[in-house]
């Protein structure tokens, strides 16, 4: 019996949207998607915050730097942990100056959530409370990424149950963030996305109303991704809708 090695290369495809949601006056989440002249494919979101205009001077201008740094700076022998890490920290600097100049952006950050995908590797990085999860073929979610919140610091200690932290009064209290400081701690994790399989990254106004169950459904139910996102954002707003809500899914679609 002959085997025959695949041909098949990963192609990674990505599509988001955000929303402003029912309650808030402006949208201070930032996304990012591929562009063609991008050196690698990422996938973004940013969740800002402080003051009415100053969340979305943080989320805009974080997103924005990392994709400028990393396109400028990518090489095929580059160490890519390391660029991923120098991208977010010259982030967290830029956006740290630009509140300190200002009285009006003072107090300013931004969650993050990002992946970079060199083949079928996905380099998936957070600071804040803005998720990655990795769904299988079969549509079965896990979350990647964990929280920089007070209450899953209080999980983590035993003191309340995941049950308790979804509404506990400090379950919006983040304990790590972009700008908020001169310097920043990241978590990176790597996952191997696999034909069908997808990362999904959202801010916390999707999580807040649709928990792991249902977006596995949705995903599942829906006949393309455009759609799920769509169906995922009208369920949150329908179910409160109090923060910005955005989603970004990134797909392995192999190809001859």
């Amino acid at each position: 019996m002959i085997f025959r090695k695949s041909k098949k290369k990963p192609c990674i495809d990505v599509i988001g949207d955000t929303h402003m949601g029912n309650v808030r006056k402006n949208n201070q989440d930032y996304f990012y998607t591929p562009k063609q002249a991008d050196k690698i494919k990422l996938a973004i979101v940013a969740d800002g915050m402080g003051g009415y205009k100053g969340g979305d001077v943080a989320s805009e201008l974080c997103v924005n730097t990392i994709v400028r740094f990393i396109n400028r700076k990518f090489k095929k022998k580059i160490d890519i942990e390391e660029l991923l890490y120098e991208s977010i920290c010259i982030a967290n600097i830029a956006v740290y100056d630009r509140a300190s100049e200002s009285e009006y952006l003072k107090g300013m950050g931004t969650t993050l959530v990002m992946a970079a995908f060199i083949g079928n590797q996905a380099y998936v990085l957070n600071v804040g409370d803005s998720r990655a999860y990795h769904i299988t073929a079969d549509y079965k979610a896990k979350q990647i990424t964990d929280d920089h919140t007070l209450v899953q610091e209080y999980i983590n200690l035993g003191k309340i149950t995941k049950e308790e932290a979804k509404t506990h009064n400090y379950r919006h209290i983040i304990t790590r963030a972009i700008g908020t400081e001169k310097r920043v701690m990241i978590d990176m994790f790597k996952v191997e996305l696999k034909e069908g399989e997808q990362i999904l990254l959202c801010s916390d106004g999707l999580y807040e109303y649709i928990d792991i169950d249902m977006i596995e459904k949705i995903l599942e139910a829906s006949s393309d991704r455009k759609s799920a996102i769509k169906t995922l954002i009208d369920m949150s707003n329908q179910a409160g809708g109090s923060d910005n809500i955005t989603i970004v899914i990134a797909t392995n679609k192999e190809s001859e």
